[in-house]
């Protein structure tokens, strides 16, 4: 396939993709981005949401709690803190992830962390609202 880049998607307890795609829709802390051959290099911080890959098969869809990502020319590594493909999200785990930021709220006990607490929490809210689960 030409004009692909390697991509791979880790999680801490297993790698989920290792594949050539066209491209992977990456949900960055600052917004979007679209990692693609020919990219500069550069290592981006990952917010709660979906990561998106297109390739010649088809396309495949997993929520991200967050990590990184290296992104270069020819490769990119998504080291996520938690993922699972899209269609094994299910209402109790977004939950789940809704009451963890909700408590990593409450306990929060700077400004820096309650507005990073409060940032992943409305994400995850969002999130959920318009997947309708």
């Amino acid at each position: 396939m030409a004009d692909t880049i390697y991509f791979e998607l880790i999680a801490p307890d297993k790698r989920l993709l290792s594949a050539d795609v066209s491209e992977a829709v990456l949900p960055g802390q600052e917004g979007d981005l679209s990692a693609q051959a020919g990219r500069g290099f550069l290592i981006l911080k990952l917010r709660p949401g979906i990561l998106t890959t297109r390739a010649k098969d088809g396309e495949k869809q997993f929520f991200l709690r967050g990590g990184f990502a290296d992104v270069g020319p020819d490769k990119a590594t998504v080291l996520a803190e938690f993922a699972i493909p899209l269609e094994d999200l299910t209402g109790a785990i977004l939950a789940d992830e809704i009451a963890q930021a909700e408590q990593s709220l409450d306990e929060a006990k700077d400004d820096a962390r309650k507005i990073s607490s409060w940032d992943r929490l409305e994400r995850l809210q969002t999130l959920k609202a318009r997947l309708a689960l």
